[in-house]
């Protein structure tokens, strides 16, 4: 059964698909500690970060952008197939260990700048390699925030208890500044972000 609220999201993520049109900004908040450690450079042309974002972060983001996330990713989300599956239940039962067993996100943006000491603003964000990572989380935390609903019966501290478990879980993240007249460089960049070789389990046989 579907309450009114249910159906609102269920709404509200068909509409994301159809927009087609990204953020104009998000900020990312990298609290995970007392004492974030945020690597900032540039590498050729282009000004790069790189850092750790928690599970509750990526979570907040999905459930207020939804796909406008993930416009110029060519994958999209490719369902629960095999690889997926492990994500979630990665997500579910290692997230101590979630950061070692995952490539992280690639977000390119026209512009970021640090806002305060643990928040980045990223102007025109799209996660180009890592759309499977943040919905396999959100799939782990939405499975267990209807288990905790059923057992707490108090939708409010549930979503609160859910989010506080996935807080302990990490994620790599890393931004790659583009500007609107670098169309090739950024498609490029998507490409080869999606596009590299999966390494195959009789790989670590031979």
């Amino acid at each position: 059964y579907l309450g009114f609220d249910e159906l609102k999201d269920q709404y509200f993520e068909y509409a994301s698909r159809l927009t087609l049109t990204e953020p104009e900004f998000f900020n990312i908040h990298v609290n995970y500690s007392k004492n974030p450690e945020i690597i900032n450079q540039t590498i050729g042309n282009h000004y790069t970060l790189i850092s750790l974002i928690t599970g509750d972060e990526i979570i907040r983001l999905r459930e207020e952008y939804k796909y406008q996330l993930f416009d110029k990713n060519v994958r999209y989300n490719l369902g629960l197939n095999k690889i997926n599956k492990s994500i979630v239940e990665s997500a579910e039962k290692q997230k101590s260990d979630f950061y070692f067993f995952n490539n992280g996100l690639t977000i390119t943006s026209l512009k970021f700048r640090k806002r305060d000491y643990n928040t980045i603003r990223v102007e025109r964000p799209q996660i180009i390699n890592g759309a499977q990572t943040v919905d396999s989380i959100y799939t782990a935390y939405t499975n267990r925030l209807n288990k905790l609903k059923r057992i707490v019966k108090d939708s409010a501290k549930a979503k609160q208890q859910a989010l506080e478990e996935f807080s302990i879980l990490k994620v790599m993240f890393r931004i790659i500044q583009t500007s609107l007249n670098e169309n090739e460089f950024e498609i490029n960049v998507i490409k080869c972000n999606n596009t590299q070789n999966a390494v195959q389990v009789r790989d670590f046989y031979s």
